[in-house]
């Protein structure tokens, strides 16, 4: 058994009977009206190093980031996790990597995206035939449940029935790029987060003493890692970033998801997840943004 734990920006297309997926609005490189109204997303996976048996990713897009982990008061940890990117497109009409998770479960059960995440088609969305999509992912089978993540979302493809050793296998129409993970036979699932958002482990630039003060400046600018400091000090760009819902639309009308109607993710259960990376996030209170959330049909 293992789960995909889902974060940020993407539509799942499963509520109704026919093919049942999940796309990823494209965010990158420049995305919105303007560049500066909704900062760079990145589609990417991240799994813990120790999980990781083997790969072929594309190697520019695969990245080790060290993340600092609080085992008990005053005692800390740091823990490996590789960043699988997925790569930018080079316009934005090219197809969307096709994103294999191994599941042989032929049953797709929906426990609560109909209620625990905003619903795309009452703002008037129409899914283009062909979206702007940086991923494609199919889900065959296994349950789907939202959970609270922060003030965010989070959704959780569980998989019960699977190929072992677990391969993820990634496709731009070339070649087929893969991730294998070692046979996982734990009290607890084995963890994947697919996360399309800002880079939430980005250093950060934090203002001098001076600069906080009103005094003269003259000090040095110290550069703090978001060990140090709260997500709120990541850009998070001027609009909310669900208007990236856009990408798939019909006719691309941006003021459609300027203003969506988000359920009180107070209302739904904790997240449960052993993944280093959220648990980082998570104990920085870096998480997503609400507005950067999942969307159902």
């Amino acid at each position: 058994m293992y789960a995909v734990n889902f974060i940020g920006l993407n539509y799942f297309n499963a509520c109704t009977v026919g093919q049942r997926d999940v796309l990823t609005p494209n965010g990158t490189p420049g995305s919105g009206k303007d560049d500066d109204q909704v900062p760079e997303h990145f589609a990417s996976l991240f799994i813990d190093e120790d999980l990781c048996a083997d790969d072929d990713w594309w190697p520019e897009q695969k990245h080790v980031r060290p993340v600092r982990l609080e085992i008990k008061l005053g005692e800390f940890r740091t823990a490996n996790v590789i960043e699988f990117r997925i790569p930018a497109k080079p316009d934005q009409y090219t197809e969307p990597v096709d994103l294999h998770f191994p599941c042989r479960d032929r049953t797709l059960t929906n426990l609560n995206l109909d209620n625990g995440l905003p619903k795309l088609q009452t703002m008037g969305f129409v899914l283009d035939d062909r979206p702007d999509a940086i991923a494609k992912i199919p889900l065959p089978g296994g349950t789907l449940e939202v959970f609270r993540f922060g003030g965010a979302t989070l959704v959780r493809w569980l998989i019960s029935d699977h190929d072992d050793p677990i391969t993820i296998t990634a496709h731009d129409g070339k070649k087929a790029r893969r991730v294998m993970l070692k046979k996982s036979d734990g009290p607890l699932p084995a963890e994947i987060v697919f996360s399309n958002t800002v880079d939430l482990l980005a250093p950060l630039v934090m203002p001098t003493q001076s600069q906080n003060m009103g005094v003269a400046s003259g000090g040095t600018m110290p550069v703090m890692h978001a060990t140090s400091v709260a997500g709120s000090m990541h850009n998070h760009g001027s609009a909310g970033h669900f208007v990236l819902y856009a990408k798939l639309d019909k006719d691309r009308n941006e003021q459609k998801f300027e203003s969506p109607k988000l359920p009180d993710p107070m209302k739904l259960k904790g997240a449960p997840f052993s993944n280093a990376y959220l648990a980082y996030l998570s104990s920085l209170e870096e998480t997503p943004d609400p507005p950067c959330s999942g969307g159902c049909c």
